[in-house]
């Protein structure tokens, strides 16, 4: 099935969509490409710097679109693990935030989610060029499509576990309210003190758990959208930004609301990990225990608007800065298909 889609012959069209950076996890895998595709690019030129500038642009895409949705990503956090702090939905919500901390409030917890950008995309990038050079050596062949969807999953989820600490301390600072912020390093101190170094990785099960099978989902939609645009509008033609977006949203929106509910599990681990509470989830299964206990089922999908929300200009951002680099950069990348 999955050796039919376009998108997965040609690294260099999953490397490029490496640039949009959706609800915090890649819409792609982040292939190797020292190589440029055949259709207008650069064969082998400059293997080490092209790998460079991939990922300090697609880091820096991925950073100033998450720091322009940070306010809806603390608020989606905020919903999923307080739903007392935000019962009175997000307008009300949104003056809380202003009345306690000020413009601050709305960015807390990004920076770290910002950090975290760096170390994921490299190890992503090298796994995934361990695992290319391994599999080539041992097959004497080029690597084939389901194989390379395989390498990318493998490489996205140790990505998302070597970041997966900072991702812990994110979370955990950004659900304290009520004057009970501690700051980066009280919080680490706190998730140390409570639960020892294993207390970074709490909520990393389900972490790993949506990572494939979201870049799956997002993967196989994002391409029949593609199909469906072509058969509307003619073999040939590109897809242009604005359909890219509506592309990108849609399909990550999708991957999105089948797989959310694993998040708010691992978000309520993460967040508990620095509380002194008489709550004390035991692992996963016992978190979604409660979670359904104390909220009903909707409260799996607590927080869901705001993270809806932030799809459009959380891509838009993506892309429009991905355009901005690739015109001011000393080579051309490939145009967004």
């Amino acid at each position: 099935m999955i050796s039919t889609y376009s998108d997965l012959r040609d690294p260099c069209h999953i490397w490029e969509r490496a640039y949009t950076d959706l609800d915090n996890v890649d819409c792609t895998f982040p292939l190797s490409s020292g190589t440029i595709c055949k259709t207008g690019c650069r064969e082998q030129q400059g293997r080490k710097q092209q790998v460079e500038r991939h990922l300090i642009d697609a880091a820096l895409c991925s950073s100033v679109s998450r720091s322009v949705v940070a306010p809806l990503e603390r608020l989606k956090l905020l919903s999923m693990v307080n739903l007392n702090y935000t019962k009175d939905g997000l307008p009300a919500t949104f003056a809380k935030i202003w009345n306690e901390d000020g413009i601050t409030g709305f960015f807390r917890g990004n920076l770290l989610n910002v950090v975290s950008i760096a170390p994921t995309k490299v190890v992503e990038y090298l796994v995934y060029t361990c695992l290319e050079d391994f599999m080539k050596n041992k097959n004497d062949r080029n690597v084939g499509d389901k194989e390379k969807m395989l390498m990318g999953s493998i490489a996205t989820m140790s990505g998302t576990f070597v970041s997966h600490p900072i991702d812990t301390v994110r979370t955990a600072l950004a659900v304290q309210v009520n004057g009970a912020q501690k700051g980066i390093l009280k919080t680490t101190q706190a998730i140390l003190d409570r639960k020892g170094l294993w207390g970074l990785y709490q909520g990393v099960i389900p972490n790993m758990i949506r990572v494939a099978p979201y870049a799956a989902i997002n993967f196989v939609l994002y391409d029949e959208l593609k199909k469906w645009y072509h058969r509307r509008t003619g073999p040939g033609g590109e897809l242009g930004l604005l359909s890219s977006i509506f592309c990108g949203v849609l399909s990550g929106a999708a991957a999105q609301v089948a797989l959310y509910p694993l998040e708010t599990v691992q978000r309520h681990l993460q967040a508990h990990a620095a509380e002194k509470s008489s709550l004390a989830y035991q692992n996963m299964f016992d978190a979604l225990r409660i979670i359904i206990q104390d909220g009903g089922v909707s409260a799996l999908y607590a927080g869901l608007l705001p993270s809806t929300l932030k799809l459009v200009p959380a891509a838009a951002v993506s892309i429009l800065v991905y355009e901005a680099l690739q015109r001011k950069g000393e080579y051309k990348h490939y145009r967004v298909k």
